[in-house]
């Protein structure tokens, strides 16, 4: 039933497409994900690489790594003089995607009408769907 109501995106079909084709060998400039096209800066990947020799593999707070809330939040203080508090104020994803579900599934409610402006990304759409919102364009 849900697969009905919410369609596949069409970036992820184009996203498929593209792996198809370099699986055959095909070179493929990908724009449709918006992944970056570098490698990580060194001690980025060294900082992965110990994190993961160090046993840092687990599940983490649905909030986000604690250690992690704590920064943004004393960074935001630092910036803005504004306090925020890392417990109950501050949410850690891991991307954009799921920071928009995440604030569309907390301010729409059924029937509620969200407006999206045109030109606009597909998931709008689906994510208000999602929360029984009707988008408007």
């Amino acid at each position: 039933m849900i697969r009905r109501l919410l369609p596949a995106s069409g970036i992820r079909q184009v996203f498929d497409r593209a792996n198809a084709l370099e699986k055959q060998g095909k070179k493929v400039f990908h724009l449709e994900i918006g992944r970056p096209d570098w490698k990580l800066p060194p001690n980025v990947e060294q900082a992965a690489i110990d994190a993961l020799k160090a046993g840092f593999v687990h599940y983490l707070p649905n909030r986000g790594d604690p250690a992690l809330r704590d920064s943004i939040s004393r960074f935001i203080q630092r910036q803005t003089t504004r306090h925020y508090d890392p417990e109950s104020e501050i949410i850690v994803t891991l991307g954009g995607s799921e920071a928009i579900c995440m604030a569309v599934l907390a301010l729409i409610a059924d029937g509620d009408e969200a407006i999206i402006p045109i030109p606009t990304w597909p998931h709008y759409k689906t994510i208000i769907q999602m929360a029984g919102g009707k988008p408007v364009f």
